[in-house]
């Protein structure tokens, strides 16, 4: 195990060597400059996880959709909570999960909402990147989509 307080030579982090502002001297793979890869890794040291995806590109539905399973997910990108509101005029009732990139869950929520009302889900514990949050209500349909993490000095 190497000392918290230990000092690199180019013979131990070959990159370290290269790029003085290297944020994770036990991966040489990352380092100002490097490529983003989705790997819920900041590759590239820039404090944003992930930061190569399009999230526009992405279709935010799939599997077994009814047509009152539309939501938005408010604000996106969002820092330390995330809203999901609803379309339609009935209660809603089922089970939010939200993944990272490499398809680990990170949070899983109970939600019932009445028309109109909007579900918030504290992510502040997160770290900045991109997320898929899954919705899947008590008869089985499900939507999806995809959101940002960013905090303030980042946008």
């Amino acid at each position: 195990m190497i000392p918290p307080c230990a000092v690199f030579s180019p013979r131990t982090d070959p990159q370290a060597a290269k790029h003085d502002r290297d944020c994770d001297d036990n991966n040489s793979a990352i380092y100002p400059g490097a490529t983003e890869i989705p790997n819920g890794l900041d590759d590239n040291c820039n404090s944003i996880v992930d930061d190569t995806l399009v999230v526009s590109s992405v279709k935010p539905v799939f599997g077994n959709v009814g047509e009152n399973l539309r939501f938005m997910l408010l604000p996106n990108p969002a820092d330390d909570v995330l809203h999901i509101v609803f379309d339609g005029n009935e209660v809603v009732l089922g089970r939010v999960e939200i993944f990272n990139p490499i398809g680990q869950r990170v949070l899983t929520q109970d939600v019932r909402l009445e028309p109109g009302k909007k579900g918030t889900f504290q992510i502040g514990h997160l770290p900045q990147g991109h997320y898929f949050l899954i919705f899947r209500r008590a008869d089985g349909a499900r939507s999806g989509e995809r959101f940002m993490i960013v905090r303030d000095g980042n946008r």
